[in-house]
């Protein structure tokens, strides 16, 4: 049984080595004394996707074996989703490594405690699910909405002072029956020409 511990550090970090020393003393302070080559220490953003932070995807994929347990900080180590922070959890939980997130409780993640963790990842998922649909929603709506001045005149008045106008009645003449300026007609008549 080994033991490997995995933090996630924001690329733009000042003091690289300052958040390392400061990750072993959280560690130090739950008791647990790993050697600092199992120490794993990612410098990527908590926005990518789990399939392009290439050390923890190799880490659980070939560092841990059956058995074995994995300790990070929180669950931004796990995805930057609740979808992908799910499916990293399943993924661990088939290789049978045992899990320990700081952040959430000091022991391994089993029997109670990990069936209220995963009903409360779940929910955040589905949550999201709502959110992200929603979002495309009103993004759709936004982009369906007219902008500018309400047209005075509906097509079929367009149709009709194109027709009266080329059977011979003045631009002033329509604009009064209408109720709009002359300008208005004009418009119409000259996006009828084009």
């Amino acid at each position: 049984m080994r033991i490997y511990a995995y933090i996630r550090i924001n690329p733009n970090i000042d003091d690289l080595q300052k958040e390392k020393e400061s990750f072993i003393s959280v560690l130090a302070s739950f008791n647990h004394k790993i050697h600092p080559n199992r120490i794993i220490i990612e410098l990527v953003s908590v926005d990518k996707s789990i399939t392009i932070r290439n050390i923890f995807f190799n880490l659980i994929n070939y560092s841990l074996e059956e058995g074995d347990f994995l300790i990070v900080k929180g669950i931004d180590c796990l995805g930057n989703s609740f979808k992908e922070i799910l499916s990293t959890i399943i993924l661990i939980e088939k290789k049978k490594i045992k899990l320990i997130i700081l952040d959430y409780a000091n022991g391994e993640l089993k029997g109670d405690i990990k069936n209220s963790f995963i009903h409360f990842i779940e929910m955040g998922f589905f949550f999201e699910k709502l959110f992200i649909s929603d979002q495309s929603v009103q993004k759709n709506y936004r982009l369906s909405k007219k902008v500018g001045r309400p047209e005075k005149l509906t097509n079929d008045q367009k149709q009709d002072v194109i027709n009266k106008f080329k059977k011979g009645f003045s631009v002033y003449s329509l604009a009064k029956d209408l109720a709009v300026s002359r300008t208005v007609i004009q418009r119409v008549i000259e996006k009828s020409n084009d």
